[in-house]
Parts: C-alpha cells; sequence; structure tokens
C-alpha cells in the first residue's frame, strides 16, 4: 500500500506543473515538503487517463502489423 501511494505521490508531482497554482500546492510538514491535490485535479487526471485508454485499446492499437 505504501508503495503504491509513494508512486502516486510521484506522479501527482511530475505533472504538478500543469495544474500549478490551480489544484496542486506544496507545503512542509516535520520538514519535510508535502503535495496537496484538489479533488478537481484528480478528477481531470482520470478523465484524461480514459480517454488515452479507450484510444489506446481500440482494435486497430492491437493488432500486431
Amino acid at each position: 500500500m505504501f508503495r503504491e501511494l509513494k508512486k502516486l505521490a510521484f506522479f501527482l508531482m511530475t505533472i504538478s506543473d500543469h495544474f500549478a497554482g490551480d489544484y496542486v500546492s506544496t507545503f512542509e510538514v516535520k520538514g519535510k515538503r508535502c503535495l496537496q491535490v484538489e479533488p478537481e485535479a484528480l478528477t481531470m487526471i482520470a478523465e484524461e487517463a480514459m480517454v488515452d485508454i479507450a484510444h489506446l485499446l481500440r482494435p486497430a492499437h492491437l493488432q500486431v502489423n
């Protein structure tokens, strides 16, 4: 479980520039930088992912030439 959360945090930090200022911010707790993500950002990411998945899983993309 912790490993999955670390992966999610890394992913969110890599896309934070895309959402910077609007939905993603950082703050410090005991000297460690933490990421705060607004629910709207997660919704937008999920919507984009579903579009990508629908596109990439089309039969034409799955066929090997």
